[in-house]
């Protein structure tokens, strides 16, 4: 039994007023996710992907306190929950990772959660990224519909192009920073980091659909999100591929973790996916690392 996607929705834009929270935003995607699918009750995994978080916060894990705050779609109190940070690739990890344990009959039903926000607003430095949630519940299917195969890969020698780390500022960098002292997240991408993560798509991609037998040519969609901007018409270009084959998502860009799960629910909010035979998930991250996933019906 592998896993099918039964129902995917994004958070509601937060507020002007309110204070933006990665843990409130998983937690709005989530409910709408649960409210689509129905019977909360029969979920048996929480799994939460995201990475820029509030207050920079790792422990405790995150899943939990997203999970506290679903609301009147409560989940039973035994339901294990865990995080699984990977950058812009957790959700398709997520998704790999689900439908391992589905196959082995060890969970049945699953809602996977990323969201992203800015930590620490005014400290954080090259970091512009945009408050997203996306909640998907996952169910085990009887393989008519569902994800086929996974496949991941690193390109270490372009590692060094990306990178994104906690710093602590003490009072006097904090001063001539114009900031107040505390943890801030410094973030630096070269100008080739974006092609850089085309190529290793493409590559990668090409790779995946050989060892299945099969081209770019016999994809009826390929979803991929606007991270970095401009990979889906570059990896469209890289693997000879029509851009009609493309299905994205504006609001992806200047996201992170989210950013796959955007552009996967524009998909099927505009019946791409349900028209789909074949899809292919792309989606790729510092490292540079990329993870792919292939859905079929």
């Amino acid at each position: 039994m592998s896993a099918l996607v039964e129902a995917i929705r994004r958070a509601a834009p937060p507020p002007r007023w309110r204070q933006r929270s990665s843990v409130r935003l998983a937690a709005d995607a989530g409910r709408r996710a649960l409210a689509s699918a129905g019977d909360p009750d029969r979920i048996d995994l929480v799994v939460n992907v995201g990475v820029y978080r509030d207050q920079n916060i790792l422990e405790p894990a995150m899943a939990p306190l997203i999970q506290s705050r679903l609301g009147p779609l409560g989940l039973r109190k035994d339901v294990f929950s865990f995080d699984l940070a990977n950058g812009a690739c957790g959700l398709l990890d997520a998704f790999r990772v689900v439908d391992s344990l589905m196959r082995a009959g060890s969970v049945r039903r699953a809602l996977v959660l990323a969201s992203d926000v800015d930590p620490n607003p005014g400290r954080s430095q090259g970091l512009a990224v945009g408050a997203a949630g996306v909640g998907v519940v996952l169910a085990a299917g009887d393989g008519r519909e569902g994800f086929r195969a996974f496949h991941a890969e690193t390109f270490s020698k372009h590692a060094h192009l990306y990178e994104s780390r906690v710093e602590w500022l003490g009072p006097a960098r904090s001063r001539w920073l114009g900031r107040s002292p505390g943890h801030a997240i410094r973030r630096r991408a070269v100008d080739a980091y974006a092609e850089r993560c085309a190529e290793s798509a493409a590559l990668a991609a090409a790779r995946f659909l050989e060892a299945r037998g099969l081209a770019p040519e016999d994809l009826d969609v390929v979803v991929a999100p606007e991270l970095p901007p401009g990979l889906p018409q570059r990896l469209a270009e890289l693997l000879g591929i029509s851009e009609k084959q493309l299905a994205s998502d504006p609001d992806s860009a200047g996201t992170c973790s989210a950013a796959p799960g955007l552009a996967l629910e524009a998909a099927f909010a505009s019946g791409r996916m349900a028209a789909a035979r074949r899809a292919l998930l792309v989606a790729a991250g510092a490292g540079i690392t990329v993870s792919l996933a292939l859905y079929e019906r």
